[in-house]
């Protein structure tokens, strides 16, 4: 090897190492900053993780949601101290564990410093449960002793939602838990959707018969850069299963589509109505493509030849891949990866659902950009940057190290959630690219025609 050519192999060496190192750090950041190091408890990002994979499981016939808080946290630490306090929190999160390990299904996490979750995979026992819970905790002696009395609020027999939902809902009973209401425990039940009562074999002839009539709609939410410019819509499909009927939430869309086999129909058609928008107004769109058309090669043959006869439009568009197993990107995901990039489309992925030390696999084969866990930026100090020289805060330590490996690797990084203006400096200052819109004013919803 020619010397010149030797020293550009050895810089190539040399960057892809430092990449493995960064890669082998920021994995194990991320696993500790997936478990409250207090209560053994995930955290609030990792048990939101955990709802949703539960709560869009359509196969479930019930499930119920509870909501516990220590009140006055703050003043607990000044009477008891704060070794006391801690023992305290230790304590309700063992309490809470005892029930994950006795019911198969069930999670439970630590929301902030005094809300903890309990997802129960059953209905019509939330109430009792609660009580039980709420009788366990009197039972604390450090509480006891405070006197300090706990609430516990919940929602049972949800449907198929998303967790900010079902979060939503359970917060609402909490707070009339908290301020008196029922002895302290609140438990209200969710009205189930009707459709979601029906079965799949009734799902797929709505599912089929809605996408033949064109009631498919993108609902959608603007992602901005630093400057407030439109970077694109990030777009999810929803049905209306009845020509009478109420547009269905693009989660339960989503999740009847998948139990009835009809999801690779349900994702292109939704690639198609994004195509049509993007040739009406001119924007640039975002939309999930998951395991279901990736690993089908015939969907992928449709898709890609879709995007050919639209090339204009396909330049237009942003399609994020969901198809990786246990971490790693399946052959069919770098495969599609490269098809799509090449005629134009940009290719993102959710870094949650890969092994970091994968990105580099999937740079090499037509990765644009990524999605960062918005709750790694959320409440993060404003007064320290993640380029501070010996910065001790984890999460800073995390999310830099997560955004110079992205930007290492040639990619746009963007982060998968609203973040709050508040949050808003310190992800410009991290180096993103774009984060989604909190207006819903800047959603909008285009109709597709029919197939």
């Amino acid at each position: 090897m020619q010397g010149g050519g030797a020293n550009v192999w050895h810089a190539l060496q040399s960057e892809r190492a430092e990449l493995a190192r960064c890669a082998a750090e920021l994995a194990d950041l991320q696993r500790q900053l997936s478990v409250d190091a207090l209560t053994g408890l995930p955290t609030r990002a990792a048990f939101r993780d955990a709802l949703q994979a539960r709560l869009t499981d359509v196969r479930s016939t019930g499930r119920a949601l509870l909501l516990l808080r220590v009140p006055q946290l703050d003043l607990l630490n000044l009477r008891l101290g704060r070794d006391t306090t801690d023992h305290l929190l230790a304590g309700v999160g063992h309490l809470l564990l005892t029930y994950v390990d006795r019911v198969p299904g069930a999670c439970a996490g630590r929301l902030n410093g005094s809300d903890f979750a309990l997802y129960l995979p059953v209905a019509g026992v939330a109430a009792e449960t609660a009580q039980s819970l709420r009788v366990a905790l009197s039972a604390l002696g450090s509480l006891r002793s405070a006197s300090v009395e706990t609430a516990v609020g919940g929602v049972d027999r949800l449907p198929c939602l998303a967790p900010g939902s079902a979060l939503a809902e359970a917060d609402a009973a909490l707070a009339r838990a908290e301020a008196g209401e029922g002895g302290g425990v609140v438990i209200d039940a969710h009205v189930d959707l009707q459709v979601a009562a029906q079965g799949a074999g009734a799902w797929r002839l709505m599912i089929t018969e809605a996408l033949a009539r064109g009631r498919l709609q993108l609902q959608e939410q603007a992602v901005l850069d630093c400057q407030g410019q439109l970077v694109h819509l990030a777009c999810a499909p929803r049905l209306r299963l009845t020509r009478d009927g109420t547009w269905v939430s693009p989660q339960l869309s989503g999740a009847m589509a998948r139990r009835s086999g009809l999801l690779a129909e349900l994702e292109f058609a939704a690639v198609r109505a994004a195509l049509q928008c993007c040739a009406d107004d001119g924007r640039q769109r975002a939309l999930c493509v998951g395991a279901a058309t990736l690993n089908d090669p015939a969907r992928v043959d449709a898709l890609t030849a879709l995007l050919r006869r639209t090339p204009a439009q396909a330049h237009q568009l942003s399609l994020l891949l969901k198809g990786a197993q246990d971490g790693r990107p399946s052959a069919a995901m770098l495969a599609a990866s490269s098809r799509w990039h090449g005629v134009g489309v940009r290719v993102g992925v959710a870094v949650a659902d890969l092994r970091t030390e994968m990105l580099p696999e999937l740079a090499g084969h037509g990765l644009g950009y990524a999605l960062i866990d918005a709750q790694l930026l959320r409440g993060l100090p404003a007064s320290r940057h993640p380029s501070t020289p010996g910065s001790d805060d984890p999460r800073w330590r995390c999310a830099s190290s997560l955004v110079t490996l992205l930007r290492g690797l040639g990619l746009a990084v963007m982060a998968q959630e609203p973040l709050e203006a508040r949050d808003l400096p310190q992800a410009w200052a991290l180096g993103l690219d774009a984060v989604a819109a909190t207006s819903t004013e800047l959603a909008t919803d285009y109709v597709m025609s029919p197939m």
